[in-house]
């Protein structure tokens, strides 16, 4: 007998587990820390939790005293020090320890997504990804606060930081590394044992070395290029060669036409046109569609700015910000158009101006069909139909539909006078009266004949 859930029709053994599944829909948590507060769906997922602050590591390596939690933390653990192998990958003969890795790296030849989210829609290749996501829990670095979408993804990270702290020293050489595994690799070389190919005689510093080297001699290329169809032996060819690609953009938008180089980047970009937008600011209640969107949202709350303009005193809450302001400081215009050659400091300013060679209309308002050259300006225009106004100005509490509105009208309140004629000193708190004092008071008008 099974027993099916309603939301996304999936088939659950026993009614017990289908409570515990139907958690995943409705992001309920029962069981928190009492420790840290931290709240979980699943008592077996707190009580691995707890054992997490907790020293009593009873189960010890026999090999290299190694102390662990759990009987089976000790067994997976011992595999590393044997080279069986059992488990083979019948694509690219890879071969691993348990299981459970080689199921894992199959899903990377298949690309294939199974497990979804019922909210958004968004695909994970592993239920373990599926559920650090419906319920937050997803890994976070401790040094930057970065969310990662799997365990693996950061340890990848973390060693970004550690590559600059190198706090793992061999005690023969006193030379430092970033990792303990590194330091072990390196330890090797002290002993006299060194890596060796046995079909070439190349030797190497690590085992990964050798093992990515073997691939070589291999005729298996598991590694596929979705620009070309060439395949290669080793991801980091794979890499190297989809360079050649950068200017090459062939995967194509159906909705806004626009052009991307790599598959997945157009993924992304379809996201953009999507109505779901799954995050939501604590504070404001504003939804966004991408993790990483509200993330740099959150900080307009806390007011934290702590990227600092190389010339000037000004800062700035993301790096992005502060290096394109500083292009006002060198001059620095990057940005050329292909048409006409002038040259912009920011790729929107020409994306802006890319429009004046085209009389080409392409985004419509649906409500009452008027014409945009630019997305932007059209999603501007909407918010006229919607009549909804969140931003509000926190001195008099009326309230705008768009930032940029509610910025041009704070300047009532402070005074604040950004813009200045280039031919005289006086000062405005518009752009636009700049710019209509500049065509009234030193524009010159030609005699008439």
């Amino acid at each position: 007998m099974s027993f099916k859930c309603h939301v996304c029709e999936k088939q659950i053994t026993r009614n017990a587990n289908l409570k515990l599944h139907f958690r995943v829909h409705t992001r309920e948590r029962p069981y928190h820390c009492k420790v840290c507060e931290k709240r979980f769906a699943e008592a077996g997922t707190l009580k691995k939790h707890m054992s997490i602050d907790s020293d009593d590591r009873p189960f010890e390596c026999h090999i290299c005293e190694k102390k662990f939690r759990g009987k089976n933390a000790l067994n997976a653990h011992v595999l590393v020090h044997s080279d069986v192998k059992p488990f083979k990958c019948e694509i690219c003969e890879k071969r691993f320890r348990t299981r459970a890795q080689l199921k894992s790296h199959i899903l990377i030849h298949t690309d294939e997504k199974l497990h979804h989210c019922t909210v958004c829609e968004k695909r994970f290749r592993t239920s373990a990804e599926l559920k650090w996501y419906c319920f937050g829990n997803q890994p976070k670095c401790e040094e930057c606060g970065k969310a990662l979408d799997n365990v693996s993804a950061l340890r990848d990270h973390l060693k970004r930081h550690n590559q600059e702290k190198k706090t793992f020293r061999c005690n023969v050489c006193e030379k430092s590394f970033s990792s303990s595994w590194i330091l072990k690799q390196h330890k090797l070389l002290h002993a006299g044992i060194v890596p060796k190919c046995e079909i070439c005689d190349k030797t190497f510093t690590t085992a990964r070395g050798l093992h990515i080297h073997m691939s070589t001699h291999s005729e298996v290329k598991p590694f596929h290029c979705e620009v070309c169809g060439k395949d290669f032996a080793t991801k980091q060819k794979l890499n190297i060669h989809c360079y050649s690609h950068k200017n090459q953009k062939i995967h194509k938008c159906t909705i806004c036409e626009k052009q991307f180089n790599r598959l997945r980047s157009l993924t992304l970009h379809t996201v953009a046109h999507s109505d779901v937008k799954p995050q939501q600011c604590m504070e404001c209640e504003k939804q966004f569609r991408r993790d990483i969107d509200l993330r740099k949202h959150t900080l307009v709350h806390t007011g934290e700015k702590k990227y600092k303009c190389d010339f000037c005193d000004k800062r700035f809450r993301l790096r992005i910000y502060a290096k394109e302001h500083m292009k006002v400081h060198t001059g620095e215009k990057p940005h050329h158009c292909e048409v006409c050659e002038k040259r912009f400091s920011y790729s929107g300013d020409l994306a802006k101006h890319s429009v004046v060679h085209f009389n080409e209309m392409r985004y419509k308002c649906e409500i009452c069909k008027k014409r945009f050259k630019h997305l932007r300006s059209m999603r501007r225009h909407k918010l006229i139909h919607s009549g909804k106004k969140s931003h509000a100005c926190i001195a008099c509490d009326k309230k705008f539909r768009t930032m940029w509105e509610l910025q041009n009208h704070s300047r009532t309140h402070t005074g604040e006078k950004p813009y200045n004629c280039k031919f005289c000193d006086k000062r405005f708190s518009q752009l636009s009266n700049a710019n209509s004092h500049i065509k009234r008071c030193h524009t010159k008008v030609a005699p008439s004949v």
